[in-house]
C-alpha cells in the first residue's frame, strides 16, 4: 500500500508521510497549520494516536494525550492552528487539537447526540461550524456556529432547502466555505448528475455554481477550497 502524501497545489509540492504507527488501512490523518510558526503538523490515528511535525520529525511521534474514539470516516478541519474533530465516547462531541502546544480539549456540543453521519464540520468566516441535515426532508438544515465567547455558545441558524433538493435526494460529497462568505454543497442529485449550490451566510440565498468539463458517471469524493500557500512544508 502506498504511503499517504500532502499535495500543496500552490508550490507544485508533495510530501509523503512515514509509515503509519500501526494498521494499514483506514488510518485517519489530519493536517494542521501553526501560523505563528509556520509549522505543518499531522495528526495520525488508527487505535494510537501520532504527531508528525514536516521538516523537522523522521518517524511519528507517540501522543502524550488519550484521545476519544474518531470516526475514520468524517472529515476533520482546521482553524486559526486549531484541529477539529468529531469524536464518539458516549455522546457525540468534538476534539480540539492545539498544533502548536499539542494539547487537546473537548468541546460538548448544543445537545447530546449519538449518531455521527448527518453532522459535518465546517469553518464559517473563521468560527468552528456544524452543518446538521437530519431535517432536510422537511424543508431545512441548521448550521450551528461557535462563538467567540467566553461562555463559547453554540448559534443556531435555520437555512431553508433549496427548491432543486425538494425533488430528489442528494448525497453529500463535500462541504466547505469559499473565500467569498459562501458555504459550497457539493452534492449529487442523481445518478452522474454533480451539483454545487453555493448559500449566503449573510444575505441568506442561495444560487448555482457550475463547473464545466466534469466527467459524466464518475464517483467524485469531493470538491474543496483551499487558501493560496507558498510556505514550504519544510
Amino acid at each position: 500500500m502506498r504511503p499517504a502524501a500532502i499535495f500543496n497545489p500552490s508550490a507544485k509540492e508533495v510530501r509523503f508521510l512515514p509509515d503509519p504507527i500501526e494498521g494499514k488501512c483506514w488510518n485517519k490523518y489530519s493536517l494542521g497549520f501553526e501560523p505563528k510558526e509556520n509549522k505543518y503538523k499531522v495528526l495520525e490515528r488508527y487505535t494510537k494516536y501520532g504527531v508528525f511535525t514536516l521538516g523537522i520529525d523522521k518517524s511519528w511521534r507517540d501522543s502524550q494525550h488519550i484521545l476519544p474514539c474518531i470516526p475514520y470516516y468524517m472529515p476533520s478541519v482546521c482553524i486559526s492552528g486549531v484541529i477539529y474533530q468529531f469524536a464518539i465516547p458516549d455522546d457525540l462531541s468534538i476534539v480540539a487539537f492545539d498544533v502548536k502546544y499539542e494539547k487537546i480539549k473537548i468541546i460538548a456540543l448544543w445537545i447530546a447526540l449519538e449518531l455521527v453521519y448527518y453532522y459535518r464540520l465546517i469553518e464559517v468566516k473563521g468560527k468552528l461550524g456544524v452543518i446538521d441535515y437530519r431535517k432536510w426532508v422537511s424543508g431545512y438544515f441548521d448550521l450551528w456556529i461557535l462563538e467567540k465567547t467566553p461562555k463559547r455558545e453554540w448559534e443556531r441558524q435555520i437555512i431553508g432547502v433549496p427548491s432543486i433538493w425538494k425533488t430528489r435526494e442528494p448525497r453529500f460529497a463535500s462541504f466547505f466555505m469559499d473565500r467569498h462568505g459562501e458555504i459550497v454543497f457539493v452534492v449529487y442529485l442523481s445518478r452522474g448528475d454533480l451539483c454545487c449550490l453555493c448559500y449566503d451566510v449573510t444575505r441568506k440565498s442561495w444560487r448555482v455554481l457550475k463547473i464545466k468539463g466534469l466527467p459524466k458517471g464518475s464517483n467524485i469524493s469531493g470538491i474543496y477550497c483551499y487558501v493560496e500557500s507558498l510556505v514550504p512544508f519544510g
